[in-house]
């Protein structure tokens, strides 16, 4: 009998771990329908900012499997003598994400590792930022492309996120924290906070032999701030791809998170960018428009 290959590959742009999920739910589809899954994301799109997926321009292409590669079986692929079924683009990734971080992190570790070459870039970053350990507070927010693009979650005000990475890091009587965010000056402001006797990161005070690589290449830089995140002691965070995804990348429920839900932007980009303006002229959200929420796992 000639095996069926479910075929996982995108055509539209989307972001890394947008794409990293809609690999893995392919792979979990085919677990379930007995196909023989096949990774065909050689070539795909990645948009280089907010603005360059709305003007359709300015994408960059990157090889999936430069970050990740399959594990066990699987490694065999597709052969010629092969019927190809092709994952259809409207499969539902946000239905597969609300199977839960347990779920997709199972799908995962069955089914890919990342590459010796991320995994000799991630221990570069860690030992010369001194975060062998886990004795450190992860903080995770995007600001500046999450503002006002529509459909996607409203940030929370960064002042709030620093309040209760503070917290945490007193609570847990650690020193470090360490932040990963889409705005430079938001980076700069937790910086600020070192004169309360802590000490801030970011990839941004990485200076190893991989520091170039990692200024060159977003995908990377993103990939090894959510293993990062996902090895630390806390996680403040709000609601993202990428915080997901450092649930999934975790490998062990023994966590506390804080979870920032702001709620959605308007799916209407005028609506969504109205909001932008109102917000700015009325002040950052407030603790009353955002659910936090206290994990101690996943």
């Amino acid at each position: 009998m000639v095996p069926i290959t479910l075929l996982i590959k995108r055509d539209q742009p989307a972001g890394f771990f947008s794409n990293f999920l809609w690999v893995l739910n392919g792979l979990d589809r085919a677990e379930k329908s007995g196909r023989v899954p096949a990774i065909e994301m050689t070539a795909v799109t990645r948009p280089s900012s907010v603005v360059s997926v709305l003007l359709k321009r300015d994408q960059a292409a990157y090889d999936f499997e430069r970050y990740f590669c399959l594990v066990g079986a699987k490694m065999q692929g597709h052969s010629e003598q092969s019927e190809f079924e092709i994952l259809e683009q409207n499969q539902d990734i946000a239905g597969f994400m609300r199977t839960g971080t347990e779920y997709v992190g199972g799908v995962y570790r069955q089914s890919l590792r990342t590459t010796d070459w991320v995994q000799e870039v991630l221990q570069d970053v860690r030992t010369v930022l001194d975060l062998r350990g886990n004795d450190y507070v992860a903080v995770h927010s995007r600001y500046s492309d999450m503002r006002w693009t529509p459909s996607h979650p409203t940030p929370p005000n960064p002042g709030q996120v620093l309040d209760a990475s503070v917290q945490e890091a007193r609570r847990l009587g650690d020193k470090t924290i360490f932040i990963s965010a889409d705005n430079q000056k938001v980076i700069r402001n937790f910086q600020q906070s070192q004169n309360e006797g802590l000490e801030v990161l970011s990839l941004n005070y990485y200076s190893g032999k991989f520091a170039d690589i990692l200024r060159g290449d977003p995908n990377l830089s993103v990939l090894i701030e959510a293993l990062i995140l996902s090895e630390s002691a806390s996680f403040v965070h709000s609601v993202s791809s990428v915080s997901f995804a450092a649930r999934v990348l975790r490998s062990d429920s023994n966590w506390t998170r804080v979870s920032f839900d702001c709620g959605t932007n308007s799916s209407r980009l005028p609506l969504a960018v109205l909001n932008v303006y109102r917000r700015s002229l009325m002040g950052a959200i407030g603790k009353s428009k955002c659910e936090v929420s206290i994990y101690d796992s996943k």
